[in-house]
Formats: C-alpha cells, sequence, structure tokens
C-alpha cells in the first residue's frame, strides 16, 4: 500500500488495535532485509511476502529502483 499524507506532520490512525498492531513505514531494501532474517522480531505477511519474493519488474520501477 502506498499513501500520501496532506501534511508532513499527519499519522495514520489504527482504528482497529485488537486486529492491527500498529503502523510503520519501510522501504523497499527494508522488507527485503526483513525477509532474509537480518530485522529480528519482524516478519512480513503472506501476501507481502510474495511480493518481496518475486521481486517485479513494475514495482521496482514504480519504486525507482528499477532498471
Amino acid at each position: 500500500m502506498t499513501a500520501k499524507c496532506s501534511s508532513e506532520t499527519d499519522q495514520p490512525l489504527n482504528l482497529e488495535p485488537h486486529k492491527c498492531e500498529g503502523w510503520a513505514s519501510y522501504s523497499w531494501d527494508d522488507m527485503r532485509n526483513i525477509l532474509a532474517g537480518e530485522r529480528s522480531g519482524l516478519s512480513l505477511f503472506g501476501p507481502l511476502k510474495q511480493l518481496v519474493q518475486e521481486n517485479p519488474k513494475s514495482v521496482l520501477e514504480f519504486l525507482g529502483n528499477g532498471a
């Protein structure tokens, strides 16, 4: 999911704390490190894990990391 805040001070609200531990931002490289086990205590949920494993060119281009 991507989003753009209307103000630099805006923060997402966790409206379902009983279902969600919270929100955080991670770069593509951060997610690759989480997947590789280099960021202890963190894991990716299934669909995101699969996306990072597949490393699709279209996502990398969208993020500005593609060739």
